[in-house]
């Protein structure tokens, strides 16, 4: 959350691996495809041109992704997010296989 103007905006800001720590603590077969961790970070500055809105960030037209030639860049996260959730069901179809495996 970003205060702008006194009213919170939600944010997404990126930073490198090395100044986050991963915390391996899920350990559920059918979210085996989500590599889910938890992520937490301390006493890191964030660079502005690392920080972006959620209204830009959801958009199809107003990311920093529209300046790029290759299309791929074009797609709003909201169109990853939902490609993303067939992974939760490959988890979950490989985790029910394995467990059947197991009899």
């Amino acid at each position: 959350m970003v205060e702008i103007d006194g009213e919170k905006i939600p944010h997404m800001c990126l930073l490198p691996v090395h100044s986050v720590t991963i915390h391996d603590e899920w350990h559920m077969a059918g979210m085996s495809a989500t590599n889910s961790t938890n992520i937490s970070a301390s006493d890191v500055l964030v660079p502005a041109d690392m920080v972006l809105d959620f209204e830009s960030f959801f958009s199809a037209d107003r990311h920093p992704g529209v300046q790029h030639a290759e299309a791929i860049y074009h797609y709003p996260l909201l169109q990853g997010l939902l490609v993303m959730l067939g992974s939760v069901a490959l988890g979950s179809a490989e985790g029910a296989l394995e467990l059947a495996a197991r009899g």
